[in-house]
């Protein structure tokens, strides 16, 4: 308790969202609208560590003036300040073709962008009686006159980092209905990111559905018990560019301590003006069904098959970098999801239902790229194959004691003993088996809230 009383930690965040919007209605069936939007967000982060208790006490020490002080207390600080504006123009064009068709389309266009700056200093080890908050310029040490460093600031760690990202989007949407039976849809889109290389930042997605709403067929209609029977497919492409600012840029390191007390520069992310649009190729099918104003059945069936991962691979230190970002990963998920409600009742103000829910996952590894195997070994235990499930647990082999002979580990492999040093070097990773999965083959949620008031 008295740490909490000796350390400090405050929070505060401030916030501002205003949107501006105008229509104009150009015939009866024909409207342009335009919406700009902006947010500002700004949060700041105080905390400081006392010496007074293990929290803030490191180990070591410093001189200052010939006297030594413990390396006690700790100042943190950051500060995060994110701006966004967003605007988007649009045409919306609907018309009821006859009595029993109606068509509608939208076209528009989208500009995004987005600025971030953060703001980060420390200090660690205070003069100062450790019942004193002590600022980052507290955190001082003797400056050793016998060399150029300035050792007075070691203690003390300033960083600011400046990122900013935008968008430019074309998208457009059709619809078509008939007799509201029978649905048709078809979508399109062009986005262009700054997050990519000149000549891999535009991505073109689109797709197409369909839906039949059994229920308002004539066949159907009649049977008061069928509130609503849909069936319906769909299958598109997406793109996701949310990667972060830089990762396809080369990004230098600014150090103000470099040699002879000189400011220097010098590379720490490799670029790759090839980085592409991590891409996702969906199918979905489903059907909805709704009866005797009281049971709600969803279910449906999705495939993803998902394409140019972005991911981390090493390359030769000659090349000035220790690794680079890539489109390195292909893999696809499917499944089933059923979601049901049932109404059990509801009269005037008052209410009680259940909800159930179960869903299905099968992931599978397609490709790896840039690993001269089909073998991620990056945390070995959960590595990554071409061929298996994302969630693999791999193993297979055993602990089996200690050689008494030579002092080293003994592993049983296949029901074979190998000493550590055989086994290395007749074995490696790549001989490891699935042992298991971390992905459960199904997922089930059942809520029954307690009965409420409506109010």
């Amino acid at each position: 308790m008295a740490a909490i009383d000796q350390n400090k930690n405050t929070s505060n965040s401030y916030g501002m969202l205003g949107s501006l919007q105008a229509t104009y209605h150009i015939t009866k069936d024909l409207n342009i609208s335009s919406l700009f939007g902006l947010s500002y967000r700004d949060k700041e982060q105080d905390r400081y560590f006392s010496g007074e208790n293990e929290s803030g006490q490191f180990n070591g020490s410093f001189i200052l003036n010939g006297t030594s002080y413990p390396n006690y207390g700790r100042r943190l600080i950051n500060n995060r300040h994110t701006n966004k504006w967003n605007w988007q123009t649009r045409a919306l064009y609907n018309k009821q073709i006859t009595e029993n068709s109606a068509f509608d389309g939208i076209f528009g266009v989208e500009l995004t962008e987005e600025n971030v700056d953060l703001d980060y200093a420390s200090g660690r080890g205070f003069v100062n009686p450790p019942n004193i908050i002590n600022g980052v310029t507290d955190a001082v040490q003797d400056d050793d006159p016998s060399t150029t460093d300035d050792e007075s600031t070691g203690n003390q760690t300033y960083s600011s980092d400046i990122s900013n990202n935008s968008k430019v989007s074309l998208f457009s949407q059709l619809n078509y209905n008939y007799k509201k039976r029978y649905f048709i849809l078809a979508n399109f889109r062009r986005d262009q990111s700054s997050v990519f290389g000149d000549d891999t930042n535009v991505a073109y997605t689109g797709g197409a559905g369909v839906s039949w709403i059994l229920s308002n067929e004539n066949f159907l209609n009649t049977n008061n018990w069928v509130d609503l029977l849909k069936l319906k497919l769909s299958y598109g492409t997406t793109g996701n560019s949310r990667i972060g600012s830089y990762r396809s840029k080369g990004l230098y390191t600014i150090d103000d301590n470099g040699y002879n007390n000189l400011n220097i520069a010098y590379p720490s992310a490799a670029p790759n003006g090839e980085l592409s649009w991590e891409k996702n190729k969906k199918f979905n099918a489903g059907l909805n069904f709704n009866f005797l104003n009281t049971v709600s059945v969803t279910l449906e069936y999705y495939y993803d098959d998902i394409k140019d991962l972005i991911t981390s691979r090493n390359i030769p230190s000659e090349t000035g970098y220790s690794s680079i970002q890539i489109n390195a990963a292909s893999m696809y998920n499917k499944g089933l999801e059923l979601s049901t409600s049932f109404k059990w009742f509801q009269k005037e103000n008052f209410k009680w239902t259940t909800s159930f829910n179960i869903s299905t996952l099968q992931s599978e590894v397609t490709e790896l790229k840039g690993l001269g195997s089909e073998f991620s070994t990056s945390e070995i235990a959960l590595a990554q194959k071409v061929g298996y499930s994302t969630s693999t647990i791999w193993g297979g082999i055993k602990w089996a004691g200690i050689d008494p002979a030579t002092g080293r580990d003994l592993l049983k492999k296949d029901g074979e003993i190998y000493d550590a040093v055989t086994y290395n070097s007749l074995f490696s990773s790549a001989d490891w088996v699935p042992i298991g999965d971390y992905q459960p083959d199904a997922t089930v949620v059942s809520t029954t809230p307690s009965p409420s008031t409506i109010i």
